[in-house]
């Protein structure tokens, strides 16, 4: 995370400026340093790892508890949408298909699970149901049932504090581009600065016992 690759990553015209940007970049690096080996827990089910690379230097790695995904649909009452996987299918990693359970998925009816990151380039990740899709493109199926989990639902669904300090970092980052190109306000970037702060009084193993 520096200045530099901030810069390089930005497309369009620079309108604003931030002398601020060390201090927050300083911040964030502390943020992640604290959390960077952090254990969960809140449970031990079956995980999804979903690797986003920027560049050959930059990447990371968030993963999701599947079970509390699910649980997470049922509390919240998220409500089932109809997908076209033939544009599912781009959005699944190739290491996460194994050939064996392609069978197995194609009549598993139960609606996947789809997260929803504007935040980066992916944009939606497949964190249940990979093998599903893939099952049914191989069979010329066009349409799935799906459960479309926004971030202030699916952020619950991480399955450590690494997943989730990473999450909000990025999501800065993001704020701090959009406010150099003048897309949201200072008061706003400064919001979700502030989320670093507000990080430790969110028991994630609280709310998902309320569930």
């Amino acid at each position: 995370l520096t200045k530099e690759y901030i810069f390089r990553t930005i497309d369009e015209e620079m309108v604003n400026d931030l002398p601020e940007l060390d201090f927050i970049l300083k911040k964030i690096k502390l943020f992640l340093e604290k959390h960077k080996f952090s254990k969960d827990i809140t449970g031990q089910g079956q995980r999804y790892y979903a690797k986003f690379t920027f560049d050959k230097n930059n990447y990371c790695i968030i993963n999701w508890d599947i079970e509390r995904a699910k649980i997470i649909c049922e509390n919240k009452k998220i409500s089932i949408v109809t997908l076209n996987v033939d544009e599912l299918v781009e959005r699944i990693a190739k290491d996460a298909i194994n050939p064996r359970f392609l069978k197995k998925g194609l009549y598993n009816n139960e609606p996947i699970i789809i997260a929803h990151l504007p935040i980066l380039s992916s944009f939606t990740i497949i964190i249940d149901g990979n093998h599903r899709v893939m099952g049914r493109y191989k069979n010329d199926i066009k349409d799935i049932k799906a459960y479309l989990l926004e971030s202030k639902y699916h952020y619950f669904a991480m399955g450590n504090d690494t997943s989730r300090a990473i999450f909000i970092s990025l999501m800065i980052i993001d704020n701090i581009k959009k406010y150099l190109t003048n897309k949201i306000t200072k008061s706003y970037l400064i919001s979700s600065i502030k989320k670093i702060d507000s990080f430790y009084n969110i028991s994630v193993k609280k709310e998902m016992l309320k569930m």
